[in-house]
């Protein structure tokens, strides 16, 4: 597996752990059952992708990426604020 094939998993990888994390942060405040049965569908979705890409990296001895944690907070207080709103 190339370099380039390597660096895309690990990117997928973190895109799905902070997509997870979000849909996670904001689905206690979901009163909507048809909205949380879409954001649980597609936070299942993102699950399985990440498994996938952490199985791959896993295979080749590779290290998975986390999200930066400057993202993953600006992300957090980013849609805290917006849920305050």
């Amino acid at each position: 597996m190339n370099e380039d094939t390597i660096n895309l998993l690990r990117e997928c990888n973190a895109g799905c752990k902070s997509g997870t994390n979000s849909m996670e942060q904001v689905q206690p405040y979901i009163k909507n059952e048809k909205l949380k049965s879409i954001i649980d569908k597609y936070n299942d979705k993102h699950i399985k992708i990440g498994d996938e890409c952490h199985q791959m990296l896993n295979k080749y001895h590779e290290e998975e990426k986390d999200p930066q944690i400057s993202a993953k907070a600006f992300s957090w207080i980013s849609t805290e604020m917006k849920l305050m709103t």
